[in-house]
């Protein structure tokens, strides 16, 4: 698996620490993953790797960045996991 982070500023974003985590259902492998990117120059989007998630079960995906100026986001994403397949819902699960 993979993502993109995309700088939106206008200067350097130095020092990103990215992290992913599964929490919920029943992931054997890949639950929790991160790494950091030395630097993104303004506009340019990295591509960071996360690999191999494999599990069952209704899972909340939840993706954090920070940079060493200071800026953080994090989002979380409802999905469903069946075995290396990912399904993404725009909605909350019931």
């Amino acid at each position: 698996g993979g993502m993109i982070i995309k700088n939106i500023g206008d200067a350097d974003c130095t020092n990103v620490k990215w992290s992913i985590t599964f929490d919920g259902g029943i992931i054997l492998i890949g639950k929790e993953s991160s790494g950091i990117i030395i630097c993104i120059p303004p506009g340019e989007n990295v591509t960071v790797s996360f690999g191999l998630i494999l599990g069952f079960g209704k899972t909340v995906i939840t993706i954090s960045v920070e940079s060493a100026e200071g800026c953080s986001v994090s989002n979380e994403k409802d999905a469903f996991i069946f075995l290396f397949f990912i399904i993404l819902y725009d909605y909350p699960i019931l």
